[in-house]
């Protein structure tokens, strides 16, 4: 008999747990808040510094146990590939297409709770890139390559994240048919980015199987639902990658607290590309503006306006410069504040989460800070809570 074993462990149970640490931590950094208070008042008592000692260890064993409960919700990405797998032969048939699916990083973990979400949205990715980006054997033997098409799904973990990648040897995305598609529909937005857009197809037909401008876009909205980013890539008749971002857990991340209007706001730290000085002298109120930042142009949005604490721009001393998607903007704050672990609570979806909040978290003294949405503030069209300056 093996010394190791294993313990079913119903999935409410581990939510239990996973939630229990999460609040843990918020008791933990409440604790810690009341000790810092304790030693400003007297930093001479011994009794506070052994405190602080104690305090320091507790940290350390959470972090421990914190990682530990979350390791128990990880499943590898190989529990997706056999459907896949199937899927994909199913797919090819019905194509009249010779496609091989490979596979690469199959052990990397992902989150239980964005295990339903990581298969439906890569079935849409895989179906996509065999339906409309493989291109049939005649064609490819046109063109010098393989009868045979590859999709290759490879994943692995990067900044704190899960990166899931399909990829295709395909003709790639026709921008300016999808373009032209776009101008007739009235639908903002160019090149292949244009490929998430709703109801927009380059196909005589739409393709309920795999549907370009629908399949996708659906991606895109239960992507956002669920902490994710999605972006794309392609090169004509050399084929198209579609990358898929997903938080390493959905219960606890790592972010900036940023003030505008003496109102808090948490900011995801993987979404963060640089913190500014914003140039006071040069701020310029309007419906539409930017900042120039590493030689592009880029929208700069007024937190303390665009969420109404403030009726107009008002000078803001610094620039959070968020990047997602592929997209970028600066967030004009008055103050950057401290990096925190912070305890991730998803906003009810019979609710719905206000333009630009991705959630909430309790702070250690038990403040409530909204979490901001960096892929719903980058996609922002020009509008109010916008202004123009400079950056340095």
């Amino acid at each position: 008999m093996s010394g190791e074993g294993s313990v079913r462990v119903p999935l409410p149970r581990l939510r239990s747990l996973v939630d229990l640490a999460a609040e843990l931590v918020i008791a933990r950094n409440r604790l810690g808040r009341s000790i810092e208070a304790g030693l400003e008042v007297d930093r001479r008592d011994p009794h506070w510094r052994r405190t602080q000692e104690a305090h320091r260890l507790q940290e350390r064993l959470l972090d421990t146990l914190q990682q530990e409960i979350l390791s128990l919700r990880m499943v590898p990405l190989r529990a997706l590939v056999g459907s896949l797998r199937r899927m994909a032969h199913d797919e090819a048939i019905r194509a009249g297409k010779t496609v091989r699916l490979e596979t690469r990083g199959e052990e990397t973990p992902l989150d239980r709770a964005l295990v339903e979400f990581a298969g439906d949205a890569l079935g849409h990715l895989v179906r996509n890139a065999i339906v409309h980006g493989i291109e049939s054997p005649e064609v490819r033997e046109s063109r010098g390559k393989p009868a045979a098409g590859i999709v290759l799904i490879q994943a692995g973990v990067r900044s704190g994240g899960v990166e899931i990648e399909v990829l295709d040897d395909g003709g790639g995305i026709d921008t300016a048919a999808l373009e032209e598609a776009a101008e007739i529909a009235g639908v903002e937005g160019s090149g292949s980015d244009l490929a998430f857009a709703p109801g927009l197809s380059t196909s005589a037909q739409a393709d309920l199987s795999a549907g370009r401008g629908i399949g996708l876009a659906a991606v895109v909205e239960a992507a956002h639902r669920n902490g994710a980013e999605i972006a794309v890539d392609t090169l004509p008749e050399v084929g198209t990658r579609f990358t898929l971002r997903l938080p390493l857990s959905v219960a606890v991340g790592r972010a900036l607290l940023v003030k505008a209007d003496g109102e808090e706001y948490a900011i995801p730290v993987g979404s963060i590309s640089e913190t500014l000085t914003l140039e006071a002298a040069d701020h310029q109120s309007g419906d539409a503006g930017g900042v120039e930042w590493r030689g592009r142009d880029i929208p700069l949005l007024d937190l303390g306006r665009f969420f109404g604490t403030s009726g107009e721009s008002t000078p803001r001393g610094f620039a959070i410069i968020i990047e997602a998607e592929g997209r970028a903007a600066g967030l004009a704050v008055d103050s950057p504040g401290e990096l925190r672990e912070i305890v991730i609570k998803r906003l009810d979806e019979v609710v719905g989460s206000p333009p630009g909040i991705a959630g909430s978290t309790v702070l250690g003294d038990g403040r409530i800070v909204m979490i901001l949405d960096p892929t719903a503030l980058t996609a922002l069209p020009p509008s109010a809570g916008r202004l123009t300056g400079s950056v340095n």
